[in-house]
């Protein structure tokens, strides 16, 4: 597609790449004819300035203002070493073409009347020499801009209108905007949008210079025409076609330019500004409806529209965060069963996302108890290792006293039980109060760290004794035992955790 400010006519068209049965190229178009400007050469078609591309406007990554809209994210693969590499060498080639080719003419409307010449003659008539004709220039603006058109033109249906709903003239960098565009899709690299496709209507322009109008021929008429002097090609991707391609060019050197290649290489966070409604399509989350206790994600929005090519980002909150945790950035980790909403905000906008999270059986760790004859203490242990060291002691075998959970470092549903060493007495003490373990550390007992995890959710209560003789904790999950003991002077400390 192609659409310029040029004299004599305004031409809109189509191009697009099809692939045939044949492995040949299909083109489809629309054009419009419009009234030109006057004069051969005009001050109309100077590079343009828009109003709203100074300071405080919305840019993206690129250095492109976006516009009006909601400020949407891609992240696209981007060659720009390539396109630059290959760009200009196939416009000059097809300038070459148009030089030694007589049917070759420029049209321009002049006091109401069209006259043509050959380019050869057009350039005499400007003031241009060949060598200048065959020098087009590389403008940093313009190829900004041709990447954010690219990037914008993903969906074909918008042709020259941005995803805001805006002229695809208003994307500027540093005030500077392109007089003329040309979009393609499909094809491998920008050679091919330049020779298969744009240059593919030179005979449909012969055949228009003829008399007899077959086809479009803007794009054409864009990469000969000598009064385009400057350009910027960029590359982007598109869902339906695979690549998309923008050309802007200028018939003046756009002010405070350079020449310089961006050389962007690689995937680069590119923003569009996009309207209410394409945005009022939908919004959806990866975050599944419902989910098991523990399951984590980084939350994303997508919109609906061109397949989730679209991110809609903003700051990220829980109804309920008992139930699913969510940090600002979308960290988000479901906790226990039961229902939120996990909602995302920004720019004016709100999307919520229902989640239910299901509780999950955890697995159990056996934790061993051992009974040292000679001291009276018990020792409670996760390590067959460390059980099976003190038995070889002397230790007798309580097998297991009560499940904890395994892994339970990595579920936020699970709570630690800390454990710790007295020194002066031999004694061992387990908890899950933080408050005690510290007191107990500033008491000169050793810190031991996580001794393993719980579920205070399960179902069997491991109660907690304590013997005022020998200040030893005893830990079980049978009530009776728990009541007998009492019974012979240890003071009952109630339920301690919960056992699997």
């Amino acid at each position: 597609m192609s659409a310029s400010g040029t004299w004599g006519r305004l031409v809109v068209s189509v191009v697009v790449s099809m692939a045939m049965c044949a492995g040949t190229l299909g083109t489809v178009g629309i054009a419009m004819a419009g009234s030109g400007d006057s004069g051969i050469r005009s001050a109309a078609s100077t590079a343009r300035t828009i109003a709203d591309a100074g300071a405080g406007d919305v840019v993206s990554g690129l250095g492109v203002a976006l516009g009006s809209g909601v400020t949407v994210h891609v992240t696209e693969t981007l060659d720009q070493r390539d396109v630059y590499a290959k760009a200009l060498a196939h416009v000059i080639q097809w300038r070459r073409d148009a030089l030694d080719d007589s049917r070759i003419r420029i049209e321009r409307t002049v006091d109401g009347a069209t006259a043509s010449w050959t380019i050869r003659e057009y350039l005499k008539q400007i003031g241009m020499s060949e060598q200048e004709y065959l020098s087009p220039k590389w403008s940093n603006a313009l190829e900004r801009i041709a990447v954010q058109r690219a990037v914008e033109a993903a969906d074909y249906s918008l042709h020259h209108t941005r995803p805001n709903g805006e002229s695809g003239f208003t994307a500027a960098y540093n005030g500077v905007t392109s007089d003329g565009e040309i979009l393609a899709w499909g094809g491998g690299d920008i050679a091919h949008a330049i020779d298969a496709q744009w240059a593919s209507e030179k005979q449909d322009y012969i055949s228009h210079l003829a008399g007899n109008d077959t086809g479009q021929t803007g794009h054409y008429v864009q990469l000969i025409d000598p009064d385009r002097r400057w350009y910027g090609f960029g590359q982007g991707t598109s869902p339906d076609w695979g690549h998309a391609f923008a050309g802007e060019s200028s018939t003046s050197a756009p002010a405070g330019d350079s020449a310089t290649p961006t050389g962007w290489q690689g995937d680069f966070d590119v923003e569009v500004n996009v309207s209410d409604a394409l945005l009022n399509q939908g919004v959806v989350s990866n975050l599944p409806m419902a989910m098991d206790a523990g399951a984590t994600a980084q939350a994303r929005a997508t919109l609906m529209y061109l397949s989730g090519r679209y991110e809609f980002r903003g700051t990220w909150t829980s109804s309920d965060s008992s139930v699913a945790g969510v940090t600002p950035d979308g960290q988000f980790k479901a906790l226990r069963a039961g229902h939120a909403t996990i909602t995302v905000s920004g720019q004016g906008k709100r999307f919520i996302f229902p989640i239910t999270v299901q509780s999950v059986a955890a697995e159990k760790l056996p934790v061993y108890r051992v009974y040292n004859p000679n001291s009276g203490l018990h020792h409670y242990t996760t390590s067959s290792a460390e059980r099976d060291y003190l038995i070889r002691r002397g230790w007798r075998d309580e097998h297991v006293s009560f499940n904890a959970v395994k892994d339970g470092d990595s579920s936020m549903m699970a709570a630690p039980v800390y454990r710790e060493y007295n020194p002066n007495d031999g004694n061992h003490n387990w908890t899950m109060s933080r408050a005690e373990h510290d007191s107990l550390i500033r008491h000169g007992w050793r810190d031991e760290d996580v001794a393993w995890y719980v579920d205070p959710t399960a179902s069997i209560d491991v109660y907690r004794l304590y013997n005022p003789n020998s200040g030893e904790h005893v830990y079980t999950t049978n009530h009776a035992e728990y009541e007998q003991v009492q019974r012979a002077g240890w003071h009952g400390e109630n339920i301690a955790w919960k056992s699997l």
